[in-house]
């Protein structure tokens, strides 16, 4: 029995350049990283407009900064997160419930003057 031999695959997953193709395998210098995001940074300034934002709402803009650092820094499933949550809906809560006990009280004294 003739043993049987694999060759390798030529192509591992890799990329190869094409034969006679240049490949340039330097990466970019810091400089050229640099000038990109700087670039990309004034795009989305002129974008959304952020001097104009903050100059017409200072304290708004702070506090959208503040809610988006404190998401991104991963404070949002913390136990922080959650007394915050439930202390706002008992908040949001307590002028129904408001409204609710003076509709309840006021049938009481409608119902108890009818009595007399």
């Amino acid at each position: 029995m003739a043993s049987q031999t694999r060759a390798a695959p030529r192509n591992n997953g890799h990329h190869t350049a094409q034969e006679g193709a240049p490949v340039d395998e330097r990466p970019p210098s810091a400089g050229q990283l640099f000038n990109e995001a700087t670039h990309v940074v004034n795009e989305i300034q002129e974008y959304l407009d952020i001097k104009v934002r903050v100059q017409r709402n200072p304290y708004g803009t702070l506090a959208a900064a503040m809610g988006i650092g404190y998401v991104l820094g991963g404070g949002l499933f913390t136990p922080f997160t959650t007394r915050l949550v439930r202390l706002g809906i008992r908040f949001a809560a307590l002028p129904m419930v408001k409204d609710e006990l003076m509709n309840m009280a006021e049938a009481a004294v409608d119902g108890f003057a009818r009595k007399r």
